[in-house]
């Protein structure tokens, strides 16, 4: 489980899907503003872009666990 934030290189990310089966990510709102206000020092716009990472990885890694 994470909650997002930590998956800011494209090599963390092709990792994460090499060797996990599963991944839950824990978003904590469903707007920029409540999320901001929730995850103090936290930035929607660095979220989206981490999971957008995860899933381009997810997609172009062959034999990928992480489906």
């Amino acid at each position: 489980m994470t909650n997002g934030t930590r998956i800011k290189t494209g090599e963390a990310a092709e990792t994460m899907v090499r060797c996990l089966e599963s991944l839950e990510i824990s978003v904590d709102a469903a707007t920029k503003q409540t999320y901001e206000r929730i995850r103090l020092g936290s930035r929607w716009g660095a979220l989206r872009a981490n999971l957008e990472r995860l899933d381009r990885a997810r997609k172009s890694t062959p034999g990928a666990a992480l489906q």
